[in-house]
């Protein structure tokens, strides 16, 4: 009884991320890509009220960082902008999403979105990155070092997307690029 207890506590705990990863759907991307411009629209009204909140334009993949552009802008928006937070769940409710909820969506929107973009610039881009001697990169000059440094991250960033991911997203990379366009 407690052996059969453990087990299904263990498999409950091994089964819960891949539960709460469920794959992106085609549905969900095109809903995500709706809430893009009304999104925008209150990050600037934001901005013009001197209400900065992090952009994603300052939100680049670094080595060892998890990248959640998104859901690192919902967070700063909740703690700094309480209101604003209230009036984008309003915003984002319609399209069936939680401000939680369209964070995390739009990370994982944005990370299968660059790894689609990536494999189609660059398709050994992971073996060309793989060559790459992390220790030289101390003899590196620090300019260079940095976008070495940036690309390193960002093949760290998209290797992490689902293949699932970039499926649903590939069919909107269009749309995405021209929701995005400033």
């Amino acid at each position: 009884m407690i052996r059969t207890l453990a087990v299904i506590i263990a498999f409950s705990f091994a089964a819960a991320p891949a539960l709460a990863e469920a794959p992106l759907t085609d549905d969900k991307v095109k809903r995500f890509i709706g809430t893009l411009e009304p999104v925008e629209e209150l990050g600037e009204r934001l901005e013009a009220k001197g209400k900065l909140v992090k952009t994603l334009d300052e939100e680049k993949p670094m080595i060892g960082k998890d990248f959640r552009p998104y859901s690192d802008g919902v967070a700063a928006l909740k703690k700094e902008h309480p209101g604003e937070y209230a009036a984008l769940g309003a915003l984002l409710k319609p399209h069936g999403f939680s401000q939680d909820d369209w964070a995390a969506t739009g990370d994982r929107v944005m990370i299968a979105y660059m790894a689609v973009k990536m494999e189609a610039e660059n398709p050994n881009y992971e073996k060309d990155m793989a060559g790459m001697d992390p220790a030289m990169l101390a003899q590196v000059p620090p300019q260079m070092r940095a976008q070495i440094e940036g690309a390193l991250a960002m093949v760290e960033t998209v290797k992490k997307a689902p293949a699932a991911d970039k499926a649903a997203v590939k069919p909107h990379v269009k749309a995405l690029e021209e929701a995005t366009e400033d």
